[in-house]
């Protein structure tokens, strides 16, 4: 890290404020990189696919169960109709 100081006195309260946190940073020790899952946005993800796959089933259903009440329709009214 580098840190910006001023020679001139006016500066002087920034310059001791940067150099605490010059200070601070450099006590920081990071550990092995790796790869950070929001789990709240991976649940929410995981709820949309759920939701999509059970409206992609209930219009499967959907379909099936009209094409049924279609074909019991057409038998049952044409013995009606003659």
């Amino acid at each position: 890290m580098f840190v910006q100081i001023s020679p001139n006195e006016n500066d002087l309260s920034e310059t001791i404020c940067s150099l605490n946190f010059a200070s601070r940073v450099r006590g920081i020790e990071l550990g092995p990189a790796r790869k950070h899952l929001d789990t709240v946005e991976l649940l929410r993800h995981k709820q949309i696919v759920w939701l999509m796959e059970c409206c992609c089933i209930h219009k499967v259903l959907a379909f099936h169960c009209l094409t049924v009440i279609v074909f019991l329709f057409k038998h049952v009214y044409s013995s009606f109709l003659g």
